[in-house]
């Protein structure tokens, strides 16, 4: 008992852990993700965000362009293809894979696994607390 309470981890352990998710009933395994590969699209997120924040104050029409639109997509298939083990997901139709274009037709499904796989790479109170989304 006293064991498990004073024992370390090693940081391969530590480095390759994995969490077991269940969004709308279906088991997600995820991992950390690198982040210093997410970087470039977290700015795209954040600067959407501004956009869409300053649009919505001066005009109503076409918040958004295709352009980030695009940008926010990839970054969103980027996070959730590095974070997500099971079920095997890919870019593409793959025989035994789900396409990622397949999961964003439920999107309450996608975003809260972008959410959880960034929940668990930086830890809930780092995420709430930083500039990230």
């Amino acid at each position: 008992m006293f064991k498990k309470l004073f024992a370390s981890r090693s940081l391969k352990e530590h480095l390759g852990a994995t969490k077991k998710i269940k969004i709308k009933g279906i088991l997600f395994h995820i991992k950390k993700i690198d982040v210093m590969d997410h970087l470039e699209g977290t700015k795209v997120m954040i600067q959407s965000f501004q956009t869409y924040e300053e649009k919505r104050a001066l005009d109503k029409s076409q918040i958004v362009n295709e352009k980030s639109m695009k940008k926010v997509r990839e970054h969103l298939s980027d996070v959730i293809l590095a974070g997500t083990i099971k079920p095997q997901l890919s870019r593409k139709e793959e025989e035994g894979k789900i396409s990622i274009s397949e999961l964003f037709n439920d999107w309450e499904i996608a975003e809260t696994l972008y959410n959880e796989i960034l929940a668990f790479t930086y830890g809930k109170k780092k995420l709430m607390n930083s500039h990230v989304l």
